[in-house]
């Protein structure tokens, strides 16, 4: 046998050699070949080579037919092949492919020497594996004599002894049964002292397991007198070991592990089950409350507050859910009446289900007052991570016990938490801008130089601040969101968040509080400069222009109702409408304030000096010149926020006839003496047809608009107070002079010369009827007076 395995082997290592070395000659000529042709010719060979050894190159070839011009075919005809290539190719082509042969061929003898070298070394490490495998096979065959030697003797020895032990076999059973017995009965009567002892050591699951083991025993022949003695020592043993765990039950500082290993006990000495099931569920109701109000009392913020009651309180119930399903659930008890035992796994399961519902509610409503308390904090995240993970563990629970169903008031906490929190984020940005507008104020209210206020920068602050506050806390609340978030997940509370508290609850009315404290400066004027009123109409000039759609969008594309909805865009023409009626309203209280400073100035000078008794007037009056560096100063605030807007041109047929002075600075027209009654003074009939002027009419957001309302109330505030004068000449020549000054200047502040012109007229008209004396004072010694101030 084992020389018919030796030639085996032997036959199919050298079979083995003669295919590698086969494989090594093919390898080197296909990586020999450059291109895909060459390599296509290698692999053709080679399948012939395998027909050939396999005894199928015949067969190949009657089925297919050799080429004689194929070099590599065995069909090749060196005549047949010569003769193509004399008819097809060249002298030099016949020269090329000659030394093209020459290269293969030496090639081939070179790989054919490197062949035989290395199948020379192959066969002799053959060789030698051969040898080591023939010495192998001979020291195994030596151990495998040995061992069928010593199984013959095992063999022996185990016949013998069978035959010798079979006649006794049945009183050895018989023996063994009666030790067993034997035991028992030491064990029985061992169990008294057995159970005081462990009592004694404190040893109480030894002791019941003691019982346990004894007790089918003593109750199966307790009509053995001395098997009653015995039951009855165990069963007064067992009722104070019983009455020593229902006390242990009691302390209130017991842990979970001892809680369950006492009931347990008990359980198994078949204490009354509906009894044990309220105590278990008792002592570990107190020990949960005990921990959550430890963790909602906690210091450290929310997130450490939830991560105690969630490791304790929550934690413990889970594991007071594993517990009663193991002890009151899944323990199979030996009862004879099974419906009694569905029955106390039914009473059991909807006891488990009140307790873990009241309990989840006592942690819910906890965690609210908790969570409501740090409501105000600006980090939503951590707020959000809280939530969530209440969230999570209690529905967790609620899986694990389907009657304790606490959904409802789980999303009420949420949201209430929610809109507590986006609340805060809105008194928050109200706050923030409420401070902002305080330093506006107060920095616009100290200038001691109130041409060089940097208006635009206050307004580009306060836009800045608003943007930057939404932008924040849509930041920040974008983490309610979150798709890993689960219970923000839910559609009602996505779609509820987004549109009421976060684009109507927080941009919205934060919009609208703005427009409210903007406008509440109109209601009282007094109290501020003007010059924040103008700041304020600039602002929500902007926010109507322009930041509350941002603003608006931006909730929009931040906050959609629904992860894979489409994009739903709140309205904001309400909140741009009264952004603007808010920056016109303040418009029109600036300019009111200025046109009433301006008015002021004008009517104390009128009205406290002696127009009577004026003297020759040398120079313009110091409260004119101060009104025109007033309306100087305004227009360079003005001009700082609002566009220049259109000025009227006035064509030359429509002018009056005044004559053209190149000497007047930047005032081009200067009034010519017609007639000598009636200089400068227009006619009724000029009045009836010319346009009337509306003083306090509809403010445009332009510059020229806003200085042109200014400027028309202090004039028609000049206008009353010389109407109500009486002038003597010099008077008269006083305000003659006044009135060229303020056209020299005004003009090029207001959108139509007209108006600055027809109220000139009007207060020289008026000063005219009030004077006793019509004597004006010569046109070039008026333009000298002027041009020197």
């Amino acid at each position: 046998m084992i020389g018919s395995y030796r030639r085996t082997v032997f036959k199919s290592f050298i079979s083995l050699i003669f295919y590698c070395t086969n494989r090594y000659q093919f390898n080197i000529e296909f990586k020999m070949a450059e291109s895909k042709h060459d390599r296509a010719t290698v692999r053709k060979r080679r399948r012939d080579l395998l027909h050939q050894y396999y005894g199928l190159a015949d067969e190949d070839q009657t089925a297919s037919g050799g080429k004689p011009t194929d070099i590599n075919g065995s069909s090749f005809n060196v005549d047949v092949f010569m003769d193509r290539l004399l008819q097809e190719k060249g002298m030099k082509d016949l020269l090329g492919l000659q030394r093209a042969l020459d290269e293969e061929i030496k090639q081939l003898d070179n790989d054919m020497q490197h062949l035989v070298y290395e199948n020379h070394s192959k066969f002799i490490t053959a060789s030698d594996t051969i040898r080591n495998m023939k010495s192998d096979f001979q020291s195994m065959e030596d151990r495998m004599k040995i061992l069928a030697d010593k199984m013959h003797e095992i063999t022996v020895s185990s016949d013998s002894i069978n035959s010798a032990l079979s006649g006794r076999k049945q009183q050895i059973s018989k023996l063994s049964g009666v030790h067993n017995l034997l035991k028992k009965l030491q064990f029985l009567f061992e169990l008294p002292r057995r159970l005081k002892k462990c009592i004694e050591m404190q040893s109480y699951g030894q002791a019941v397991r003691y019982y346990s083991r004894a007790r089918h025993l003593l109750d199966q022949y307790q009509h053995i007198q001395s098997f009653e003695g015995i039951r009855s020592d165990c069963n007064k043993i067992v009722k104070d070991l019983s009455a020593t765990l229902q006390a242990r039950l009691l302390k209130p500082k017991l842990s979970a592990e001892d809680i369950e290993e006492t009931v347990e006990l008990l359980l198994d000495l078949r204490e009354p089950y509906e009894e044990l099931c309220h105590h278990f569920l008792d002592n570990f109701k107190q020990k949960m409350n005990w921990e959550l109000m430890t963790a909602v009392e906690a210091d450290g913020g929310i997130l450490q507050s939830v991560n105690m009651a969630t490791s304790g309180y929550l934690s413990n119930m889970q594991g007071l859910v594993a517990s009663f399903q193991k002890l009151f659930i899944q323990k199979q008890f030996q009862l004879e009446d099974q419906s009694q035992l569905s029955g106390r796994v039914e009473s059991a399961k909807a006891e488990l289900a009140r307790f873990i519902l009241s309990s989840l509610k006592d942690y819910v409503s906890k965690m609210e007052e908790r969570f409501l308390s740090e409501a105000e904090c600006l980090d939503s995240a951590q707020l959000v991570t809280a939530l969530d993970k209440v969230y999570c563990k209690v529905q967790a629970i609620h899986l694990t016990v389907p009657g304790a169903d606490v959904g409802s008031e789980l999303n009420r906490v949420m949201k209430n938490v929610t809109r507590a929190h986006t609340e805060f984020h809105l008194e928050h940005m109200k706050q923030s801008f409420t401070e902002s507008l305080s330093v506006v104020e107060q920095v616009l209210g100290g200038s001691q130089r109130p041409g060089s206020i940097e208006l635009e920068v206050h307004t580009s602050n306060l836009v800045s601040a608003v943007k930057g506050g939404v932008e924040g806390s849509l930041q920040q609340l974008q983490a309610f969101i979150d798709p890993s978030i689960d219970f923000a997940n839910q559609t009602d509370f996505r779609e509820e968040f987004c549109i009421g508290l976060v684009r109507i609850g927080i941009v919205h009315r934060f919009l609208q509080h703005l427009m409210f404290t903007t406008v509440q400066y109109t209601e009282q004027p007094n109290r501020v400069p003007p010059t924040l009123h103008l700041t304020l109409s600039r602002f929500s000039y902007s926010l109507a222009t322009n930041s509350a759609c941002y603003l608006m969008s931006l909730a929009d594309e931040k906050f959609p109702p629904s992860e894979f909805g489409l994009l739903q865009h709140t309205p904001s023409e309400g909140v741009v409408q009264q952004a603007m009626s808010a920056a016109r309203s303040l418009l029109n209280a600036y300019v009111q304030m200025e046109g009433q400073l301006l008015s002021q100035m004008i009517r104390k000078s009128i009205e406290t000096r002696d127009w009577m008794a004026s003297p020759e007037p040398r120079h313009v009056r110091g409260a004119i010149r101060r009104v025109v560096e007033e309306v100087s100063i305004i227009d360079k605030h003005v001009d700082k926020l609002y566009e220049e807007g259109q000025k009227k041109e006035i064509s030359d047929s429509s002018r009056p006839t005044y004559s053209y002075n190149t000497r007047s600075r930047g005032y081009p027209y200067s009034y010519s003496r017609g007639r000598s009654d009636a200089p400068y003074m227009s006619t009724n009939i000029q009045k009836l047809f010319s346009e009337r002027i509306e003083v306090f009419g509809e403010i445009e957001f332009t510059k020229l608009s806003v200085v042109t309302g200014i400027i028309k109330i202090a004039l028609k505030a000049l206008l009353e107070c010389v109407r109500l004068r009486t002038f003597g000449k010099f008077g008269l020549q006083q305000v003659q002079v006044d009135c060229h000054y303020l056209q020299m200047y005004l003009w090029t502040y207001v959108s139509d010369e007209r108006i600055v012109r027809e109220f000139v007229d009007e207060v020289i008209s008026s000063a005219v009827h009030r004077s006793i004396s019509s004597e004006f004072m010569e046109h070039s010694v008026v333009e000298v007076i002027c041009e020197q101030n």
